[in-house]
């Protein structure tokens, strides 16, 4: 997957690593666009399973880091419940950590309205969402806020540009059009 961005103006990025979790240098941007490297999805380390969905957080973390405005605040969530151990989870638990908590969480503009985004691996169905996924977007829902399902960059752009976000940048296809 080949992830281009046009910039709308001058800017810095760290570009996606071959291995995840090993940014490169952060450059400046002498053109209008620039490529990043597709992301390696044959992982260097050895796990005894995949996390498609940790792949396309840090793509999109890697999106917000260029393109987030400063009216736009966000952060992830570290409620990852599936890939902790129980000891981890109990002292997140005391901590005050939630179940169901989306993956990443937005304060928008000077109204400080509240969204949020719950990321799935590609080719994700309804089914993925946990009851306490459910539950929080409902939450969020009745407390004036929203939230989306996203399972690429792309589409978090489209849902972030929906909710009024002006964005910095924005994804291109490979062929070097504006994704729809």
């Amino acid at each position: 997957m080949v992830v281009r961005l046009k910039t709308c103006g001058p800017a810095v990025i760290g570009s996606i690593g071959r291995q995840a979790g090993v940014p490169h240098p952060i450059r400046p941007l002498g053109a209008v666009s620039t490529t990043l490297p597709p992301v390696d999805t044959a992982s260097p380390v050895k796990r005894k399973r995949s996390y498609p969905e940790e792949k396309v957080q840090r793509a999109v973390v890697e999106f917000l880091k260029l393109a987030a405005p400063d009216d736009l605040l966000w952060w992830a969530s570290t409620n990852q419940k599936g890939t902790r151990k129980g000891f981890d989870q109990a002292i997140l638990k005391a901590m005050g950590a939630r179940p169901g908590v989306h993956d990443l969480c937005f304060v928008i503009g000077p109204a400080a309205r509240f969204c949020s985004i719950e990321l799935k691996r590609p080719g994700w169905s309804a089914s993925d969402l946990s009851d306490d996924q459910l539950a929080f977007g409902r939450q969020v829902v009745a407390l004036g806020g929203q939230y989306a399902v996203c399972s690429s960059v792309d589409r978090v752009e489209r849902v972030l540009r929906g909710w009024g976000v002006r964005l910095r940048a924005t994804v291109l296809t490979s062929s070097g059009m504006e994704s729809p």
